[in-house]
């Protein structure tokens, strides 16, 4: 649902919806890039950073994560 929200711009909403999942399961797949874009869409560049960064963790072999944090550095 976060990922649907994000689409249709409803950043808050999807923002909320992503944090109930993260307390379920912190390592859902894509849970942290979706989170990190919804920091980005709410001009939150720290926050998304850090959420890269753990979706790095997750996952490192894969690349998004990975060049979204190019913005960064």
């Amino acid at each position: 649902m976060g990922k649907a929200l994000l689409g249709r711009s409803d950043d808050q909403r999807a923002l909320e919806e992503l944090k109930k999942v993260e307390a379920s399961d912190p390592n859902f797949p894509f849970l942290h890039f979706n989170l990190g874009f919804a920091f980005l869409h709410l001009q939150d560049t720290k926050r998304a950073e850090e959420e890269f960064r753990k979706d790095i963790t997750v996952a490192p072999d894969l690349p998004f994560s990975h060049e979204q944090l190019g913005r960064f550095i």
